[in-house]
């Protein structure tokens, strides 16, 4: 989706959930709320569906994420997040991070079919990412380099 469609769902969003965490409440410092994606998987179709967009702090952010918070070393921090929010003790903490990460390889060896009609919910058409996510990548760069042309001729837009 455009950079300008994904800010106005997330400006949405964040306004929806009064800009605080819809998990724990809080806010970040730089940023309050960073917007993420909630998915369900129908592990008997092979499908991952769009459920909807939430609100998080950047610490419970982190913590839907936390595979990159052990990359950037912050696992540790993303853990303590989630053991405070849940008020889990260090070792259901490490036990349900373990779960996880064994249901996120599982999942991952596994081809899945992308449900994204809930976006229309926020005004955008699933069938136009989908068309758009068929192409290459290269027809992508040459589709996005042409209508920035076109907007710039008609001085729509400007060229970086």
């Amino acid at each position: 989706m455009s950079p300008r469609d994904w800010d106005r769902i997330r400006s949405q969003v964040y306004e929806n959930a009064g800009r605080h965490c819809e998990i724990c409440g809080g806010r970040g410092p730089r940023h309050p709320v960073e917007c993420h994606e909630v998915w369900e998987y129908d592990e008997a179709a092979s499908v991952q569906r769009l459920v909807r967009m939430i609100a998080l702090c950047p610490a419970c952010h982190e913590v839907k994420h936390i595979g990159l918070a052990g990359v950037r070393g912050r696992a540790d921090l993303a853990r303590q997040h989630l053991a405070k929010v849940n008020g889990w003790s260090p070792e259901v903490t490490d036990r349900y991070v373990q779960e996880a990460f064994a249901m996120w390889r599982l999942r991952s060896g596994r081809s899945w079919s992308l449900d994204i009609s809930r976006l229309a919910a926020y005004g955008i058409d699933p069938a136009l990412i989908t068309e758009a996510s068929s192409a290459s990548a290269k027809d992508r760069s040459r589709s996005v380099a042409s209508t920035t042309a076109q907007k710039a001729r008609r001085g729509q837009g400007r060229l970086l």
